[in-house]
């Protein structure tokens, strides 16, 4: 199957969290790229600021790189963007990190502004927050969502920007944040590592990107990617109990 739907990475200088993008890597309806410099993300169907090991760090390089502008313009051409963990973070107004946690280097840069596209601020701790989670996705479907969360940082709606009006993605209020742009096209922020890998979910996210190139909703109930993974870890161990003799290296 030729790629219908091109997806852009953001590259940040810190990223983390590599296997949330696994599933769509192995899509063959998706093709990645990944975004390093400044551009026009005009051909991408939707882009994905993804998680950071330092988030105040990554945010100052999307706006020294120019890519916040980028971003932002893309957002007011019926862009679809979402961010995960600290890409959430990013997507808000603004990000404090007074014990300097996450990459700041100093007092100027203690407090910075966000790509501003989420009315949202973000408050670095000095301990990480690490939870499996369970919940109930409210958008673009309802559906049980697994995952979890590893992050410093406590994300709050700013009510400096309460003109800029957001929905709650999951009935836990506080893993994550949409909305709907005007001309067209969405906004996403979530906590949760490994959204993609909650199939109804994945599949109605990517169908609302599909409907909005006129594409063919897809309906077809695919096996899951969880049991594909774990199949191929079990057929790994049956390789390896074959032809190693474990016994002999552990003697």
């Amino acid at each position: 199957m030729n790629p219908e739907i091109k997806v852009g990475i953001i590259k940040l200088p810190s990223i983390s969290n590599l296997s949330d993008f696994d599933l769509l890597e192995n899509e063959e309806s998706i093709l990645i790229e990944w975004i390093q410099g400044s551009q026009n993300l005009r051909k991408y169907d939707f882009i994905i600021l993804p998680g950071s090991k330092q988030t105040i760090k990554d945010q100052i390089f999307l706006e020294k790189s120019g890519l916040s502008q980028d971003i932002r313009e893309y957002s007011k051409n019926k862009g679809n963007i979402i961010g995960i963990c600290g890409g959430l973070q990013m997507l808000g107004t603004t990000l404090e990190d007074p014990y300097f946690k996450e990459g700041s280097k100093n007092c100027s840069e203690q407090k910075i502004k966000g790509i501003g596209l989420l009315p949202l601020k973000t408050t670095f701790f000095e301990k990480k927050l690490t939870r499996q989670i369970s919940s109930e996705s409210l958008w673009p479907c309802q559906s049980k969502i697994n995952g979890f969360e590893i992050h410093n940082g406590q994300t709050a709606l700013d009510k400096m920007q309460s003109s800029l009006k957001i929905n709650p993605i999951f009935k836990d209020l506080d893993l994550g944040w949409y909305k709907e742009n005007n001309g067209g096209g969405t906004i996403a922020g979530t906590y949760i590592h490994g959204i993609f890998e909650n199939d109804s979910w994945r599949d109605q996210y990517i169908n609302l990107i599909r409907k909005s190139k006129n594409l063919p909703i897809i309906n077809k109930k695919s096996i899951s990617y969880k049991k594909k993974r774990e199949s191929i870890i079990d057929n790994l161990a049956n390789e390896f109990n074959k032809h190693l003799n474990l016994t002999s290296f552990l003697s």
